[in-house]
């Protein structure tokens, strides 16, 4: 009897894998070695050491010459180009927004001129070998390669790379009915649209933690990095919305903040500068108004016009923490430190929670030789960041305070505490 069930599972297994959408050259042999997972391969130039990139631009991934992948419905290069953004943001190094580089890129796409549009040397390059799925019904694999470089205005060669390939998988090999059907469901699930996610995230980690930091820079974290910061302010207007901003704007009528916007996304800046200054003529501008105004200098390099527009909208609105946000880091970039920690504690102030305010608060007090007041709001900004599951800015915020030890034993003990608190949830998780 079990050796007929057998036979049953061994035909329905050799089934699907006919009716499967592979290569027909595809075998058992090429499912054991999907299982085989590579180490990160990093080649770091003895020119990085001796003089170590001060900010880090990522330009846009490509996919490896003719590759096409298999994969639909997911831009790849976005994907993997943000999740590296994301995972290089905590490191201790001026990163470029990426719809800032985008911006100027699209202007003109010599590199040194793009350096000296975002105040810049350092590009990171990213090309995509590799990123496809396999569906074998009972077994399922996603597999992704890439090559990161880093490159440098100045130099012939990259001053760091790195390859590295990995792959996840679901389903197995059923050897019973029943261990067909969950064969099938953990099949299916491997190449459900968030498991695309998750595997860009580990593979880009694992990169990363390669990426030497540079312990002896420290710079005020952008309030563009924030990731909650994307849904503020941030309005798609429909097709039948530019129709009738199209219309107002012909018989005479006042553009829209959300027409302004709509344009800012477009990385249309100078076109929604424009918008923005009707309104402001009109005496039609907001806190809202001004706020994207002071937006767009800082893309257009305008610290001070940036300080006077984000003043302007604290001014109207002070209420609202990504405005002191914003406020604090053109203080802090403009060389105003004392101006940057009110505006950053009138933020606390209305939100306590703010990881943002906590940790930069932190990195000026370092900065100020003020130890004891830095250890308080960097130890702050890491336990809210563990509690709310936002570890990308833990770990950048307990690297701060490791460079800290040397201090006094209260952080050696914030550290020990620290540690704890990241083993019980990670627990409970």
């Amino acid at each position: 009897m079990l050796l007929l069930r057998n036979s049953l599972c061994t035909g329905l297994l050799l089934l699907l894998i006919g009716c499967a959408s592979i290569d027909n050259n595809s075998n058992f042999n090429e499912i054991e070695n999907l299982f085989l997972k590579n180490k990160v391969k990093t080649t770091l130039s003895t020119s990085f050491q001796k003089n170590k990139p001060e900010c880090i631009a990522i330009l846009p991934f490509q996919f490896d010459k003719a590759y096409v992948s298999n994969i639909e419905n997911i831009n790849i290069q976005e994907l993997v180009r943000k999740t590296f953004y994301a995972h290089i943001s905590p490191l201790q190094y001026r990163d470029i927004e990426l719809s800032k580089v985008d911006y100027y890129l699209n202007k003109n796409d010599d590199l040194k001129t793009l350096g000296k549009n975002i105040n810049c040397q350092n590009f990171i390059t990213g090309r995509i070998k590799s990123f496809e799925k396999k569906d074998l019904k009972v077994y399922s694999n996603i597999s992704i390669e890439v090559d990161i470089e880093l490159h440098n205005t100045s130099e012939l060669n990259p001053i760091w790379k790195s390859s590295h390939s990995i792959n996840t998988h679901g389903g197995s090999i059923p050897l019973s009915p029943i261990g067909l059907a969950i064969g099938i469901i953990d099949a299916a699930k491997n190449l459900e649209e968030q498991q695309y996610v998750r595997i860009t995230d580990e593979l880009v980690r694992e990169i990363v933690n390669t990426f030497p930091d540079n312990e002896e820079i420290l710079i005020a974290n952008s309030f563009e990095n924030l990731e909650t910061f994307s849904d503020i302010n941030k309005t798609k207007i429909s097709a039948n919305n530019v129709m009738e901003t199209t219309t107002s704007l012909l018989d005479g009528s006042l553009p829209s903040n959300e027409y302004a916007q709509s344009l800012y996304d477009d990385l249309k800046y100078d076109d929604s500068y424009n918008v923005i200054q009707t309104l402001i003529q009109n005496d039609a501008a907001n806190h809202d108004t001004f706020f994207l105004k002071g937006r767009i200098e800082l893309k257009l390099n305008l610290l001070q016009e940036a300080e006077q527009s984000f003043i302007k909208s604290a001014a109207l609105n002070n209420k609202e923490p990504i405005t002191m946000n914003a406020l604090a880091y053109v203080y802090s970039i403009n060389d105003k430190p004392f101006k940057a920690e009110a505006a950053y504690k009138m933020s606390i102030q209305t939100d306590f929670d703010n990881i943002f305010a906590h940790k930069n608060l932190g990195i000026l007090m370092i900065k100020t030789n003020r130890s004891a007041e830095a250890l308080y709001f960097l130890d702050t900004a890491a336990v809210t960041a563990l509690k709310t599951g936002q570890f990308h800015e833990y770990k950048s915020i307990l690297t701060l305070i490791q460079s800290m030890k040397d201090t006094n034993n209260d952080v050696l003990l914030s550290i020990e505490n620290l540690k704890l608190l990241e083993k019980k949830l990670l627990q409970e998780i």
